[in-house]
């Protein structure tokens, strides 16, 4: 493999690392901002939905318009205006708050789709799924650890200060790694080929990421209720993310030279049973133990999913894959939330172990679309 290849992927995935970091400090940015006083309960958890709503937006919008590659001068912009947004969410007001953190949330569905469809055009998508997501996670935990290091989580301005550092760090990384390349025609005749199949694929996805983002947010809450006392818990979230960071970048170094099956079936195994472990247990030992597995299971998974839907139809699946993710981990709170309201709880915990097999069922259908499916690195 190239080392430009490789550089140019690398690039993308720290751009695409940035683009996930807002959602993955989510949880500790509302309660610095009910702390601080600059949002009340209720209020702060809207910054979420801003995020989220920008994030989807950028994501539907780009693949209408038919977008296939992001150069690097419009990485620039899209890093401008991150920072520009993040600065501006520092000054009074609510509606500022949200139309800061929105205009934060095209940004980062901008770098989550440039991300996305270089990994999914990728000469070897199931090597850089892996190589994504790896960065994406280590990113995470090393962001959650620098804000609770710099004690920056007493005071918003503080955490902003920090927050605006290590944002304009990892997005010149990124933009000095950026290097598009322009994928090989063939990447368009496979679109073609893939007909219903692709559809059925993102299907999948979007099932596997309603299951698991349902079930992780009701997680600590429901968890509290069982009697785990929780405290200092954001080293042991930001370890467990650079854990299943490393293990990702592990085993896509390892797929350049061994060929492997997508092991469906082993990971979906390993996500159902830390879901029941994490949705059961009254022992904190054994609820992180849980957790650990859930992010080391579910980001496997979900990296080879998405490796075998860009297999399928590289150019569609990179278009659509951020948004149908975001659609997916939207609906999914949601609908844990109604099935606890109507006393269904336990029904959605088996949908949630439920969705992490229904991988398995892709690669049936691919086989009958097409015969047996090539290995995957």
């Amino acid at each position: 493999m190239k080392n430009r290849d490789v550089a140019s992927l690398v690039g993308a995935s720290v751009l695409s690392g940035a683009g996930s970091l807002p959602m993955h400090l989510v949880p500790l940015i509302v309660p610095v901002l009910v702390i601080d006083g600059r949002a009340s309960v209720a209020n702060a958890g809207w910054v979420a939905t801003a995020l989220l709503l920008g994030q989807f937006v950028t994501a539907l919008v780009l693949p209408l318009l038919d977008v296939r590659l992001i150069n690097r001068a419009q990485a620039i912009g899209l890093a401008a205006a991150l920072l520009l947004g993040l600065a501006l969410s520092g000054l009074d007001g609510t509606v500022v708050l949200l139309l800061s953190w929105f205009i934060v949330g095209v940004c980062c569905g901008g770098f989550q789709y440039l991300g996305t469809i270089t990994a999914a055009t990728h000469s070897r998508p199931a090597f850089a799924f892996p190589i994504r997501l790896g960065v994406v996670l280590c990113l995470a935990g090393v962001a959650a650890g620098m804000l609770q290091w710099t004690a920056s989580l007493d005071s918003y301005r503080t955490m902003l200060i920090v927050l605006v550092a290590v944002f304009s760090l990892i997005l010149a990384i990124g933009i000095v790694l950026h290097h598009p390349i322009k994928p090989p025609q063939n990447v368009l005749e496979k679109d073609a080929q893939a007909g219903p199949l692709k559809y059925f694929a993102l299907a999948i996805v979007f099932v596997l990421f309603v299951g698991q983002a349902g079930l992780l947010a009701y997680a600590v809450q429901s968890a509290t209720e069982r009697g785990i006392v929780l405290r200092d818990a954001s080293w042991a979230l930001a370890l467990m993310k650079i854990a299943a960071g490393l293990c990702l970048l592990m085993l896509a170094r390892k797929g350049l030279q061994n060929r492997q099956n997508p092991r469906f079936i082993e990971l979906g195994a390993l996500l159902a049973v830390s879901n029941l472990v994490v949705a059961t247990t009254t022992s904190l030992p054994t609820f992180f133990l849980g957790l650990l597995g859930l992010e080391i299971g579910f980001n496997f998974l979900s990296a080879r999913l998405q490796a075998r839907v860009s297999d399928i139809a590289p150019y569609f699946a990179g278009q659509w894959l951020v948004a149908i993710m975001l659609l997916g981990a939207a609906s999914g709170p949601a609908l844990h939330g109604v099935a606890i309201r109507v006393g269904a709880d336990p029904a959605f915990i088996a949908f949630s172990m439920l969705s992490a097999l229904v991988p398995i069922a892709l690669i049936s259908a691919q086989r009958k679309a097409f015969g047996a499916p090539p290995s995957t690195p």
